[in-house]
């Protein structure tokens, strides 16, 4: 089963050429407030990228009323010109597609117990982001985990794959908490801020206190479940979980 939180953004896919300005071997994000949105940009093959782009369905900017393929060419250009001018082809593309709704999914299992053909990791089976720069780290734990698991069930892979969903979606459920953090509010920032900074002082010099959450994430095999509960007080502090839009069974196509 899943429950699906419906977050405040929306957003569309361009697939356009790399742009020359741009490193090509590196993922790259850009906002620009003045214009109200913003680029994800990722490493295609074949010279290409799959660009996201995204703004607050609070303030939609002007380019998502765009109605032309130019229009939608000039605006992308004058907020981003390290991104250039993206294809008319491209840009028509953006303005026929239906936009994209952002969401957090939480599922209670990894695989599909139903047919039991279906399991899932890394990426499709974490919402990480890239601040945390947890996708690689949950696709390797992910991957071992399940090897483990193959060789603990001695290669009945339906047992397998149950034991592996058993271990692996408490591991994504607490990543996912640990991603929402800071909690929100002024003081709350501040202060959580402030421990993380005295955490990073206090753990280089060797004082028994874990480091802050980023290097403890990153840098360290404690398990996510086991560093969620040692920020439990933080997580307590996060806002309410948003109204569940639907429940029901998940299902993968492969």
């Amino acid at each position: 089963k899943e429950d699906v939180e419906i977050l405040g953004g929306e957003g569309r896919v361009m697939h356009v050429p790399w742009p020359a300005a741009l490193e090509p071997s590196a993922i790259h994000a850009m906002a620009s407030f003045s214009a109200g949105f913003g680029l994800f940009i990722i490493p295609g093959p074949h010279n290409t990228c799959c660009t996201l782009v995204s703004w607050s369905e609070e303030r939609p900017p002007a380019l998502a009323n765009a109605t032309s393929p130019q229009e939608v060419q000039r605006i992308i250009a004058d907020a981003f010109p390290q991104f250039g001018k993206a294809p008319l082809s491209a840009c028509e593309q953006f303005l026929n597609q239906e936009r994209l709704i952002s969401g957090i999914v939480r599922c209670d299992s990894y695989w599909d117990n139903g047919e039991g053909r279906v399991i899932i990791m890394g990426d499709a089976a974490h919402s990480t982001g890239g601040r945390l720069g947890q996708g690689a780290n949950s696709a390797f734990s992910d991957a071992a985990a399940f090897d483990q698991a193959v060789s603990q069930c001695d290669g009945n892979l339906r047992k397998a794959a149950e034991l592996y969903s058993e271990r692996q979606t408490k591991e994504g459920r607490a990543l996912l908490d640990l991603l929402l953090l800071p909690p929100p509010g002024l003081l709350n920032g501040f202060m959580y801020g402030l421990e993380q900074l005295g955490r990073g002082v206090l753990s280089s010099l060797a004082l028994p206190v874990d480091p802050p959450l980023q290097t403890l994430l990153s840098q360290t095999l404690v398990p996510f479940s086991e560093i969620r509960r040692r920020n439990a007080f933080w997580i307590a502090k996060q806002r309410p979980k948003q109204k569940k839009q639907r429940t029901g069974l998940l299902r993968t196509n492969a």
